[in-house]
This record gives structure tokens, sequence and C-alpha cells, in this order.
């Protein structure tokens, strides 16, 4: 017996024979062009979490969850490593300002951020490649590096481009609608705290 998930329809026509050839073609070549090897590869990717889920304990059932239908959100941003190593995530609560308190149980030494809802912006997509760019200097030692993103709008942004340029980072986006197979990230790590 098998579970089945439903896939929307975009996505299961785009990822066919040409699509994975012309994305593994074009990746290759970007590698081969700018002469980055898989130590200096990285993938990121952010996903939204609901404060009110957190901690809910899972029981046989149906489950519901009372709210106010305000859409409070939290942001976690992360990147990986081809060669497995991982950069400290960013998060992105909710808040007006910088609560003092957010930095004082933070065991993975997360970069904190806030917005207004706890989403993310392009200012906020600035803030997050320059650290990015904090944790990947030394390793990088002024090579250039690859980052590989979804169409995330954050990751678009005159700014964030321009920074990633003046900084050796080559930003390059998955094709739409295919993250669901070629996103490491999105398919492994997200995918446990989406079940969750």
């Amino acid at each position: 017996m098998s579970w089945s998930r439903p896939l929307n329809s975009k996505c299961g026509h785009v990822v066919n024979l040409n699509t994975n050839k012309a994305w593994f073609d074009l990746l290759k070549g970007v590698m081969d062009e700018l002469d980055i090897n898989e130590d200096y590869i990285y993938a990121a990717d952010e996903i939204g979490i609901s404060p009110q889920s957190i901690g809910s304990k899972t029981r046989s059932g149906p489950q519901y969850q009372q709210h106010t239908g305000s859409r409070e959100n939290i942001t976690i941003i992360v990147s990986i490593c081809a060669d497995g190593t991982a950069e400290p995530p960013t998060i992105i609560l909710k808040g007006n300002a910088y609560q003092v308190k957010w930095k004082q149980d933070n065991p993975a030494n997360a970069f904190l951020g806030y917005s207004k809802k706890g989403w993310t912006d392009g200012e906020i997509g600035v803030k997050w490649i320059k650290d990015f760019d904090k944790h990947t200097k030394v390793k990088a030692n002024r090579q250039d590096h690859l980052l590989i993103v979804d169409g995330h709008n954050l990751h678009y942004t005159c700014a964030f481009l321009e920074y990633a340029w003046k900084n050796h980072i080559h930003v390059l986006c998955y094709p739409a609608h295919t993250t669901h197979v070629y996103q490491g990230l999105d398919v492994v790590v997200f995918a446990v705290l989406k079940h969750c």
C-alpha cells in the first residue's frame, strides 16, 4: 500500500525528461563557465510556519484548532552547501522592533530579524545575503560561489543581486514549478517541518 500526495498540475507537467536535462545542462554549464566546484555550491530556501502550530500534539482523528484568523507567521531561511555543511539559519519573527529576549534562547545561533507580520521582503533578503556572505566568505576565499534559489521575490531585488554580484555570489534559480523535485531543502529538510 502506498499513500499519494496531491500534485499541482503545473508541477506535474513541468518535470519531464526535457526539463530535467535542460536544468542539469544549465547547472553544469554555469559551473564550468565560472569554474565553480561542488564545495562552493549552496542552496537556500525559506518556509513560513504559524506560531500556533508549534508544539501541537499529534492524536488520531480530526484535529481542529481555533484561531482568530490572523495570519501571524515566522519565516525560517536556511542554506546548505553541496559538501554537506550548513550555515546558521535566519529566523524572521513578527514584531515592530527587535526584542532582546529573542536572542536569549538561540541555540542554533540564528540570525534574527523581524517584520510587521513575520514574512520576508526585499529588505530582509538583502540582510540575509549579507549574513550568508559573512558565513561563507572565509571558505570561499574570494572565489566565485553559486547560490541556487527558488523564485521567491526576496532573491530578486536589485539590491540583493547587486550585493551578490559584487561579492562573487552567482544566483541561479530553479525552473518554475520544479522545487518539489530539485530543491533538496524543500524535499527533505522542510518536508519534516511541513509534516509536523
